[in-house]
């Protein structure tokens, strides 16, 4: 019988592993010998042996082009998202444990006759491997589903945007908590994941802990947990970064926000963990994820700032343009398609001419790269909508885009447009006229294949139609559905919920009566499908009726995997409608 090297090898204790091999770094050190046994050369540029090495983000640059390389390329630990010292201490535990013959373990379960005793206790080679699989999986980072859904703003989410939430929420609402008194936020209002809200505020009413720009708060009680302007944050400028953008909530609790100069990553204490110059100068309308590695900063002067969210690096900036004057554009709130694709809407004033762009990223240079561009007339103030292929049927994403006119208009007419997104350009698959401006954008039930939009200035409709045809369904009036007085109207973000069979319309308006017992801003849920004559519910937030609503957030009601609405308003504040009070 052939002798066995590892199975007589001299084991290693756990302290003596890390003292040799985390702290001397050396299990880097081995990892990247896999693809530079003979000295590192750039990838990019091919210039060999100089380069620096950045310790933090575990990666080389290269001293001549910039280009900046993992250095665990070629190797089996390439495009890992699992943290390289997680696979070192998985790499041990699985070597360690192994019985006489060689194997990692024998049955049964855990009744083997060596046993380590590396940390006090002890614990035996099947605990080894069973602690090595629970590694793997802690250790993973993706942009799993959490709430609203993977934790990201609504309009904001790889790989779709479509106002749609996945998560049921409660049938009845029995207590509604109500914030003002923090500050006033703007256009987009806040993230949440659930336990959490992040919220960007211009205005601050708060002082000591929880104040700044941006602010943690309880989810349950609507209480600041933490500001940005703590000493080991970093405090964004009010203007710039709470004028139309909603903070990105990733999967571990971390979140990232920015303003005209730098996008920032803060983790759940509100420590700032990384911070990265932005290409533009414009307010900052947010990172939108576009796949599990990649992001994109989008600014209002045109300026898209390529992102590596595994490292935290800017890697390329792209400024968009009108492609017939090269003047520049004014972009609004970005939408994410298919992975490494974006939609950005803009406008030139010079000529009052707007915009449609597809922007690809790249994965093999990192680089950004625009697809296509459609043209209209006027400014668009409503995010595109992206529908992908696995709820359409077409070859290509269905974006959906209101515009206040076409080229071709003698007399602007308001569409909402069906757009594919095709290989050779946006092809024009249908069109709805609109009688008014879209101000907010419309939301979709893949079940029916619908679409559902709002005008939002004094009008208390719903209108509903096929996403594929463009053909008008049905028409749903609030104001009488709900028994609401003549001065209701809508006037915020329409949003859904899509959960089994039951699809409900999360939507807000005020009353601007003269009496007091009815005038005020209001939540309300409806679902068109189950009870189309009658409202789910319907709860006053504030005593005023509010300009504006922005999009909603979810958190924890006292069911099980059931949630509770959270509507953020201009005005009137962040209401939490739920089944229980705190």
């Amino acid at each position: 019988m052939s002798y066995n090297k590892n199975q007589y090898q001299k084991g290693m204790s756990l302290t003596n592993y890390f003292v040799h091999n985390v702290i001397k770094r050396q299990f880097q050190g081995l990892v990247s010998q896999g693809c530079w046994s003979e000295g590192f050369c750039c990838k990019k540029c091919g210039y060999e042996n100089n380069y620096c090495e950045i310790r933090s983000h575990n990666f080389f640059q290269c001293n001549r082009c910039y280009h900046q390389t993992s250095l665990s390329l070629c190797t089996i630990y390439e495009q890992t998202k699992i943290y390289l010292i997680n696979w070192s201490l998985i790499s041990y535990l699985l070597a360690q444990s192994r019985s006489k013959k060689g194997k990692f373990w024998e049955p049964p379960f855990g009744a083997v006759e060596d046993s380590h005793t590396d940390l006090g206790c002890v614990f035996s080679r099947a605990f080894g491997v069973v602690l090595a699989c629970m590694l793997l999986t802690l250790g993973s980072y993706s942009m799993a589903e959490t709430v609203a859904p993977a934790g990201c703003p609504l309009l904001h989410c790889t790989v779709e945007a479509t106002s749609v939430m996945y998560q049921p929420i409660v049938q009845k609402v029995t207590n509604v908590t109500n914030n003002n008194t923090i500050g006033s936020t703007k256009a987009q209002g806040c993230s949440g994941n659930g336990s959490s809200l992040f919220c960007l505020f211009n205005t601050d009413n708060i002082t000591g802990a929880g104040k700044g720009t941006l602010k943690m708060l309880d989810a349950m009680t609507l209480q600041v947990i933490w500001g940005s302007a703590a000493e080991n944050s970093y405090d964004l400028k009010p203007m710039s970064s709470a004028g139309a953008q909603a903070p990105l909530v990733l999967s571990n609790g971390w979140v990232a926000a920015g303003d005209n100069s730098v996008h920032v990553l803060y983790d759940t204490s509100g420590a700032m963990r990384g911070k990265v110059a932005v290409g533009g100068n414009g307010y900052n309308l947010g990172l939108t994820p576009v796949s599990d590695i990649y992001g994109i900063v989008t600014q209002t002067d045109g300026v898209l700032t390529l992102v590596d969210m595994s490292t935290w690096q800017a890697i390329r900036v792209l400024t968009l343009r009108d492609p017939i004057t090269n003047g520049r554009v004014k972009l609004t709130s970005p939408s994410s398609g298919s992975n490494n694709v974006l939609y950005a809407v803009g406008n030139n004033s010079a000529n009052n001419h707007g915009f449609l762009f597809s922007v690809a990223v790249d994965p093999e240079t990192r680089t950004l790269k625009l697809k296509s561009t459609s043209t209209f007339t006027g400014k668009t103030g409503a995010t595109p909508v992206v529908v992908v292929p696995s709820m359409t049927g077409f070859e290509n994403n269905l974006v959906l885009l209101h515009v206040p006119g076409l080229i071709k208009d003698a007399e602007p007419q308001n569409r909402l447009l069906g757009l594919l997104d095709t290989a050779f350009g946006f092809a024009l698959q249908w069109t709805i006229p609109l009688a008014e401006v879209l101000p907010v954008a419309p939301t979709i039930d893949q079940s029916t294949q619908s679409l559902f939009f709002v005008h939002n200035n004094g009008d208390a409709t719903v209108y509903q139609y096929s996403f594929l045809s463009g053909a008008p369904i049905n028409t749903f009036d609030i104001r009488t559905i709900g028994g609401f007085s003549s001065t209701f109207s809508l006037n915020g973000h329409l949003n859904s919920i899509q959960a089994g069979d039951t699809f409900t319309l999360l939507i807000s308006g005020g009353n601007w009566s003269n009496w007091a017992a009815i005038r005020g801003q209001y939540a309300i849920a409806f679902t068109p499908f189950a009870a189309p004559s009658s409202l789910l519910w319907a709860k006053k937030t504030f005593a005023v009726p509010d300009i504006y609503t922005a999009a909603w957030n979810l958190g924890i009601s006292s069911q099980p995997d059931v949630f509770c609405p959270i509507v953020v308003g201009r005005t009137s504040g962040i209401s939490r409608l739920c089944d229980f009070g705190m």
